[in-house]
């Protein structure tokens, strides 16, 4: 075959994008498969191509590529558009190093090599990221059949890191926001009331503040349990506040975003990136660091750190911060 183009290199074996839509190029043994088709068109969407590809996948997946196929086909798709991508990318690398081995054969000596690789490679950060999918990859090969036992679970260790969140203290705040501008300051007071990560901060509509409070339903778990959250006026009116302080930024009329851009359109697209918000973070934390006594300036997550870590207990924290359980609000946020 000719050598792949750019834009496709990222896709399975046999696959492209051409003219809007994603196809596959049955081997000539296979065509019978798929309609005897030379070139079958899988969807116009990457989710869409990976469902229709998945449903003629046969059931076995006795090699790690055919494994990380077959993830690819019904897992990923379940997922948030900037999760689908960020996963695409690491599903591909570990492919690229198992290829066609054994699912059966695999061993934590493996596993190991694959984490020190990646830890030499990329940083410990990264490789405990695939280390995490490689996890989630033999989980489902038992569910699926292809081995019997877990390579990974209790045999092998992420690399330790350093925990990036640190409590915040209240005068910190108050220096970085005296050289804020307005859209970040009115960000930053409203965080702290809410708790909220910031790509939910940032999907808030002008018809989610209700009657009764404000309505949020969290982008992270909109397709597993889908919960809503409805964050409740205080007797003070402090929410009331500063949500009234972001709609007091200039804006264009007919703008349904609590946060949005000159334009009208939100900060966050469809896929969950939010480049645009964050160069703004950047630049003002560039900032602080050069007309402020602050020589270390917190991350944008350290400010939901610590609305976990004020709350009056474990309880209350999980209940702010929207967690199932107590013990995951003390663990990272307390």
């Amino acid at each position: 075959m000719n050598k792949r183009l750019k834009h496709n290199k990222a896709l399975p074996a046999r696959w492209r994008f051409k003219h809007g839509a994603y196809s596959y190029r049955p081997k000539p043994s296979q065509r019978h498969l798929w309609d005897d088709k030379i070139e079958f068109k899988l969807g116009r969407t990457l989710a869409e191509a990976y469902q229709v590809f998945g449903a003629r996948m046969q059931d076995e997946v006795p090699t790690m590529d055919k494994l990380i196929d077959r993830y690819l086909a019904q897992v990923t798709p379940t997922k948030q558009p900037r999760t689908q991508k960020d996963e695409v990318v690491i599903l591909n690398k570990l492919k690229a190093v198992f290829k066609d081995s054994s699912v059966s054969g695999i061993t934590p000596a493996h596993c190991y090599k694959v984490r020190d690789a990646f830890t030499q490679k990329h940083g410990p950060t990264s490789a405990n990221r695939h280390l995490e999918k490689l996890s989630h990859l033999f989980t489902k090969a038992i569910e699926w059949g292809a081995r019997q036992d877990h390579p990974m679970k209790g045999k092998v260790m992420k690399n330790k890191l350093r925990p990036e969140r640190r409590y915040i203290e209240d005068w910190e705040i108050e220096e970085s926001l005296k050289v804020a501008p307005p859209l970040i300051r009115a960000y930053v007071e409203l965080k702290l009331l809410t708790g909220l990560r910031m790509s939910d901060m940032l999907s808030i509509r002008l018809p989610d503040i209700k009657e009764d409070g404000l309505h949020v339903k969290p982008r992270k778990t909109a397709t597993s349990s889908g919960k809503r959250l409805v964050i409740e006026w205080d007797d003070g009116g402090i929410l009331k506040q500063a949500i009234n302080t972001v709609r007091a930024l200039k804006r264009p009329t007919g703008s349904i975003w609590l946060f949005c851009t000159r334009y009208g359109q939100p900060y966050i697209k469809e896929d969950g990136t939010m480049n645009g918000f964050e160069s703004i973070w950047q630049r003002w934390r560039r900032n602080v660091l050069n007309k402020t006594k602050l020589t270390e300036m917190y991350s944008e997550r350290s400010l939901r750190t610590k609305v976990g870590s004020d709350a009056e207990s474990d309880e209350a924290a999980a209940r702010i911060l929207a967690h199932a359980n107590t013990e995951t609000a003390r663990r990272n946020y307390r």
